[in-house]
């Protein structure tokens, strides 16, 4: 499934990935550092979701409390949280994040 979040706080306004059996696939920044987070982009392809989680978050940009690659690491989370809150029926009984959007 392919998620879009915004983002805030960062130089990178919006985060697209591709999430395929617990593995991240994809992922795609819009602004930004375009190198470093093409790099970023690279490095994470193929990984298991929470495996970049834990890598990648905490990471902090110069004075700032947060970084594109934190900002990453909070948006699989969010995925990993609605994908524990399916209910039995198998229907999504999630509220949507606030400042994001996910796309279906």
């Amino acid at each position: 499934m392919v998620y879009t979040f915004r983002l805030e706080g960062v130089c990178a306004s919006e985060v697209r990935f591709d999430v395929v059996d617990g593995t991240v696939r994809d992922v795609q920044f819009e602004d930004g550092c375009d190198g470093n987070l093409k790099g970023i982009s690279r490095l994470v392809q193929g990984m298991q979701i929470d495996d970049v989680i834990t890598r990648l978050s905490g990471i902090r940009c110069g004075a700032s409390a947060t970084s594109c690659p934190n900002e990453l690491s909070v948006c699989l989370a969010r995925v990993v949280q609605e994908s524990d809150a399916t209910t039995k029926d198998g229907e999504r009984d999630v509220p949507r994040a606030e400042g994001s959007d996910r796309e279906k």
